[in-house]
């Protein structure tokens, strides 16, 4: 059974908002804040936007970037939860995508000089669908030329707004569901669920080919990433108030992570960042293998742990990442 001392209890940790000027911020703010960026600027200049309403001195950044001609969520990390950006980045995300077909682009976007394709015969409805069913699953995608990838150590962007544009290796990514929002003439709305490191310009350009058309992307929102929506967003010059579903604390942000529920004894000492073994008698000892969210028994969320499988021990917990140092836990927990 798990071994949580009957006299400690959990002491709610209540989460402070002083003013600042005239928005509303939080002390100690650790979490993410779900940001609708407008089309036309750029990520970071929608992030240095809303950063202005946060304290001075926090530490702050943005997981996904979005092309300027794009809009929709981006997720703005401030405080401890910058360094859980890695993670953050591997969520799936969903996008709806406004396609031109009958033209090509050198950026693959709007944004770049467009060639129309004389003749070209818009898609129909049926031919659509057939070449975007063929674009499920794992695939192989070049992103494009005017890119962030690097080639050579030197930015794809650069090289090619030098004159020497060069492709960059093929990358596997996955297209998990698409749906065919609308369709009239050359234009086509598609809704697309895709891995990270995905390039929504490279599948519209992808489909125009396969279709013979060409084609570009004309138009991009990102409705969600992982398990969070546009719909809860707010835009760089709103308020950020501790109630609104815009703000998700650090230690609710990466509860899809499966639980490794731990007495006190053994949380304090992962906490304190020991490896832990755990026996094949003890809770948690029978786990699989991989990330978990390390919760103590009193319901804390602590950190992150990597889960691996001892030859007849049971298992090795190793700290990957936590959220709060073992002395923040101690102070709050009292004995009755």
């Amino acid at each position: 059974m798990l071994s949580c001392y009957d006299n400690w209890v959990s002491r709610k940790q209540n989460f402070k908002w002083v003013g600042f000027g005239v928005d509303m911020i939080a002390e100690g703010m650790d979490g993410v804040f779900l940001l609708d960026k407008p089309r036309g600027p750029s990520s970071r200049k929608a992030l240095n936007e809303f950063a202005k309403a946060l304290p001075k001195g926090l530490k702050h950044g943005h997981a996904g970037t979005l092309d300027p001609l794009a809009s929709g969520l981006l997720l703005v990390v401030t405080g401890k939860a910058t360094r859980m950006i890695e993670l953050y980045q591997q969520f799936s995300k969903i996008y709806e995508a406004t396609i031109r077909f009958g033209a090509t682009s050198q950026t693959d976007d709007s944004e770049g000089p467009i060639e129309e394709i004389p003749d070209a015969l818009p898609p129909g409805r049926d031919q659509l669908l057939e070449k975007l069913s063929l674009m499920v699953g794992e695939l192989s995608q070049v992103p494009p030329a005017f890119s962030a990838v690097r080639i050579e150590g030197k930015r794809a962007y650069r090289l090619a707004r030098s004159g020497k544009p060069k492709l960059a290796e093929p990358k596997i990514i996955k297209v998990h569901k698409f749906e065919l929002l609308s369709h009239e003439g050359q234009q086509a709305m598609v809704r697309w669920e895709v891995s990270s490191g995905t390039y929504i310009r490279s599948l519209a350009r992808d489909l125009g080919a396969a279709i013979g058309t060409g084609a570009y992307l004309e138009g991009l929102v990102r409705t969600s990433i992982g398990p969070w929506s546009l719909a809860n967003s707010i835009t760089p010059g709103a308020l950020a108030l501790k109630d609104s579903p815009s703000w998700i604390p650090l230690d609710k942000s990466l509860v899809h992570f499966p639980k490794l529920v731990l007495g006190m004894p053994r949380s304090r000492e992962i906490l304190g960042g020991k490896k832990t073994v755990l026996g094949l008698d003890e809770d948690g000892g029978g786990s699989n293998e991989g990330m978990y969210l390390l919760t103590s028994c009193l319901g804390q969320n602590l950190g992150l742990v990597e889960v691996s499988k001892l030859p007849d021990q049971g298992v090795l917990v190793t700290p990957w990442k936590m959220f709060l140092h073992l002395g923040l836990l101690q102070t709050s927990i009292d004995f009755l």
